[in-house]
């Protein structure tokens, strides 16, 4: 691409908006945010000296955020005022991010299924495929290891359904790594989005950050799926169940073009439960 005079110019870095699905120029949005802990101003903009130092203007930025134009404004609060919404400077920095969202209802266990992942992904497991791992925002990802992964690993704390409080925007961000194949030395963020089940069992603004989704992982629980392993009589003559949140997803991806070359993963939690019935009793089994 060139300019008039015939100058190189670069091709416009678009990015796709994971929680609300515009699509906006990365760069063209200037204005740096950071996170605070006060919950009335989350997020506040980001004050670096002009005279600051390169090196000290690439370290403040490290952890920065940036505001999502939200041209349509759709995510609204209940007395109609808009929701702002962030993503990390990292997100859209080096190209297409992948998108990995997690779908189940309350209970399913998805959220200590994605604590597990992290707390995978920190004991350096990618190492060995030859990808090294690097935090996206090394605040969230201290606090997420700090509040769920180690009490869940070191302790056998057991995540309370408060913890994946409701976020009024519907998809919570989680954690995300920059995950760099060394071999070709390509580096792409990686980011975990959740998103309360009692949200995607309804059709709302909220719930449409499944449609930005590049893979999605349901988790599933056996005993709405299935019934009640212990129980004989269930087996042959169950009531009617099903995860509402699982059917709207499906629901909401039917005729998109591109849902079916999606990756997707059916994760099966409290397998122990059905630990001796087929094809569970077999899969344990493995090596």
């Amino acid at each position: 691409m060139t300019t008039d005079e015939g100058a190189f110019r670069a091709p416009r870095h678009m990015v796709r908006c994971p929680i609300c699905l515009d699509e906006f120029v990365w760069d063209e949005v200037h204005q740096l945010y950071e996170r605070t802990e006060d919950p009335t101003e989350p997020y506040r903009p980001l004050e670096i000296p002009a005279t600051a130092s390169a090196i000290k203007r690439h370290d403040r930025e490290l952890d920065a955020w940036k505001r999502c134009p939200d041209t349509d404004s759709e995510l609204k609060r209940e007395d109609g005022t808009r929701i702002p919404h962030y993503l990390p400077v990292a997100y859209g920095k080096y190209g297409r991010p992948l998108v990995v969202g997690f779908v189940g209802f309350r209970g399913s266990g998805k959220s200590h299924l994605l604590a597990s992942m992290v707390g995978e992904i920190e004991n350096g497991r990618l190492g060995m495929l030859g990808l090294q791992v690097d935090p996206v925002d090394g605040n969230v990802h201290k606090k997420y290891l700090e509040k769920i992964v180690r009490p869940l690993f070191n302790s056998g704390e057991a995540l309370q359904s408060d913890i994946a409080a409701f976020s009024p925007g519907g998809a919570e961000f989680k954690d995300a790594f920059l995950i760099s194949n060394l071999d070709s030395r390509v580096t792409r963020a990686v980011t975990f989005f959740d998103i309360s089940g009692e949200l995607l069992s309804e059709r709302r603004p909220e719930t449409q950050f499944m449609l930005a989704a590049d893979a999605l992982i349901f988790v599933v629980d056996p005993d709405v799926a299935i019934g009640d392993a212990n129980a004989e009589a269930a087996r042959w003559n169950r009531p009617l169940q099903r995860d509402d949140a699982f059917a709207m997803v499906l629901h909401r991806f039917r005729d998109q073009e591109s849902a079916r070359e999606k990756p997707v993963a059916i994760a099966i939690t409290k397998c122990d439960r059905w630990r001796f019935e087929q094809p569970v009793s077999s899969w344990l089994r493995r090596d």
